[in-house]
């Protein structure tokens, strides 16, 4: 029994690869397509909303959070479309936390997906196609956009200066407590993103540009760093 249980898993770790060379194969062969079929491609990669609340975790699930991923997905088509239009080589990555090649929406999209979830990234060119992609066991490609800006525009709606350090959010212990600022905010925890916006306005100092406003204080507790938060 413990032979085949363990050609079982196996079997399953030897599945995984081959479904990122399927996604490489597919993205390739729509260099150059016609006017719409690339359109077509780009709007089946969407998420309905029982697939998006299976794939996503608290407090990412949920009518508010889809609507929005919903629009800016439906935004995103034409960019994406025209990107994949053009061809180039097709490269394609685990989908890491911390990895620097990661746009900033990939880095965010890394906080709503399950931890180790085998997500995967995507270079055509040499750029980026700035979606996180999830094939399933049956070779259905589906994708995520516009995590960050589900994330900002909802911290803006309770302290847009806070909220800028949130987007500027990129390295060490300001990334740490994005994380956390982001969690409060999706939760509507108004306290906790309150106090968590005074260890920001100190923590992320490095990560916000000079000249984009001055330094507020950082009066406030540092409990929240103690939480042990994933990193993007």
């Amino acid at each position: 029994m413990r032979a085949v249980l363990l050609l079982l898993a196996l079997a399953a770790c030897q599945r995984v690869e081959p479904r990122a060379q399927d996604l490489g194969k597919r993205l390739a062969a729509l260099a150059h397509c016609a006017p719409g079929a690339c359109e077509r491609e780009v709007k089946s990669w969407k998420l309905d909303r029982a697939e998006w609340d299976r794939l996503v975790v608290d407090p990412y699930r949920g009518e508010q959070p889809y609507a929005r991923y919903a629009r800016a997905f439906d935004e995103a088509v034409p960019a994406l479309a025209a990107q994949l239009r053009a061809g180039g080589g097709v490269a394609v990555r685990s989908h890491f936390a911390g990895d620097p090649r990661n746009t900033l929406g990939q880095a965010r999209a890394r906080w709503a997906v399950p931890v180790q979830y085998p997500s995967k990234v995507v270079e055509l060119g040499g750029k980026p196609l700035d979606v996180v992609f999830d094939v399933d066991r049956q070779g259905r490609v589906h994708a995520i956009t516009g995590i960050d800006r589900i994330i900002n525009m909802r911290a803006a709606k309770i302290d847009p200066v806070c909220a800028a350090d949130l987007a500027a959010a990129r390295t060490g212990k300001c990334l740490e407590i994005a994380w956390v600022l982001a969690d409060a905010a999706l939760r509507d925890d108004v306290e906790r993103f309150t106090r968590s916006c005074a260890l920001a306005a100190g923590l992320c100092a490095g990560d916000r540009k000079a000249d984009e406003r001055p330094a507020r204080s950082t009066a406030g507790g540092s409990a929240e760093l103690d939480r042990g938060m994933p990193a993007p």
